[in-house]
């Protein structure tokens, strides 16, 4: 019998960092049959993109009081990497 090793791939979260290296959100797939999730910090997740995130989504950065919009598809492209790399579930993204 071969003994398979575990795969990343159908799962994986994207950490968004705002520029001083805080994490403002994480996209988030924990099982393959699910949804993606945005995590924020203070906030309950919910599923994405958001109905707001058609063309960008919106992340909030507390300290300056600052807001960022990086475009939804290319967060999309960077989980579907993630999501289908059977090697790394874990990735970054700075807005």
């Amino acid at each position: 019998m071969t003994k398979h090793e575990p795969s990343a791939a159908g799962i994986g979260a994207l950490d968004l960092y705002a520029p001083d290296g805080s994490c403002v959100a994480t996209l988030m797939k924990q099982v393959a049959h699910r949804p993606i999730q945005i995590a924020v910090p203070g906030r309950e997740r919910e599923d994405w993109p958001r109905p707001q995130d058609t063309e960008q989504t919106a992340v909030y950065w507390p300290e300056p009081d600052k807001w960022f919009f990086p475009k939804t598809n290319t967060l999309q492209n960077r989980m579907d990497e993630l999501i289908n790399d059977e090697q790394q579930d874990k990735g970054g993204f700075y807005v």
